[in-house]
C-alpha cells in the first residue's frame, strides 16, 4: 500500500467513525486502559444537570465535534490540534480513532499506530463493523511504517523512558511504538543502577527488549 492510498484510505475511515461519537456522548465511557507502567482507573462520573435545565457539555466532547467540523472542512492540521486537545482531557477509543486517522494522513505513523492500537483494544464488542474495519486497515498502514517493541524489566516499578522521553513505568502490557532507526532505551529505579541500552530497529519490525537493573 502507497503512503498516498493509504491517506485517502485513512480520510475515509475519519468519516466512517464520527458516527460514533453521538453513542459515545449517550453511554458513559469505558474505563480507559493504562498507558505502559501506569494503573487503569476508571472514567470519572458526570456531574448530574439540575432537574429541568440543559445538561453542561464535556469539554472534550466539544473538542472533539470540533475537530470533526475542522477536518470536514479540509482544515487537517486544526483537526489534529483539536483532537490533540480533546485527547489531553479524555482517552476514549473514539477520539483516540479519530486522532489516530489525522496522525496517519499527516505522516506521523508512531503516534498513529499508539493512537489506532488503543482505539482496537477498546473498541466496544457491539460497536459497527464498518468503523472498526477502518480502524484496523488503518492500524495496519501505520504499523508498516513503525517497529513494535515488547520491553521486559527485570523489576516493577521502574522508569523507562525511550530517546529521553518517558513512556511510564514497568511492567509494559502493551507494546511501544518507535520509528525506525537507532533507539535508545533507558531505565531508572531508586536503589538501583540505571541501565541503558542503544538498539535499531527497522520498519514494521517486532523485538523483545530486556532492561536488567542491578541493585545497589
Amino acid at each position: 500500500m502507497s503512503r498516498r492510498s493509504s491517506s485517502l484510505g485513512a480520510a475515509a475511515a475519519v468519516s466512517l467513525l464520527f458516527a460514533l461519537a453521538a453513542s459515545a456522548e449517550a453511554q458513559p465511557a469505558p474505563a480507559s486502559p493504562a498507558a505502559p507502567g501506569e494503573t487503569a482507573t476508571p472514567p470519572p462520573a458526570a456531574a448530574a444537570a439540575p432537574t429541568g435545565g440543559p445538561q453542561a457539555k464535556d469539554p472534550a466532547d466539544e473538542l472533539f465535534a470540533r475537530g470533526n467540523d475542522a477536518f470536514d472542512k479540509g482544515s487537517v492540521d486544526e483537526a489534529y490540534s483539536l483532537y490533540q486537545q480533546a485527547w489531553t482531557l479524555k482517552h476514549t477509543y473514539d477520539i483516540a480513532g479519530n486522532l489516530g486517522q489525522v496522525e496517519l494522513k499527516l505522516g506521523k505513523f508512531r503516534d498513529a499506530a499508539e493512537h489506532l492500537d488503543f482505539t482496537l483494544r477498546l473498541f466496544p464488542p457491539t460497536g459497527k463493523a464498518a468503523p472498526r474495519e477502518a480502524i484496523r486497515l488503518a492500524f495496519e498502514a501505520a504499523r508498516k511504517e513503525v517497529a513494535a517493541l515488547t520491553i521486559r524489566v527485570s523489576a516493577q516499578g521502574a522508569a523507562v523512558s525511550v530517546d529521553g522521553t518517558a513512556i511510564g513505568l514497568s511492567p509494559f502490557e502493551v507494546p511501544v511504538f518507535v520509528d525506525p532507526g537507532k533507539r535508545t532505551l533507558e531505565a531508572t529505579l531508586e536503589a538501583h543502577l540505571p541501565t541503558r541500552i542503544v538498539i535499531e530497529v527497522e520498519k514494521a519490525e517486532s523485538r523483545e527488549v530486556n532492561l536488567s537493573l542491578v541493585p545497589k
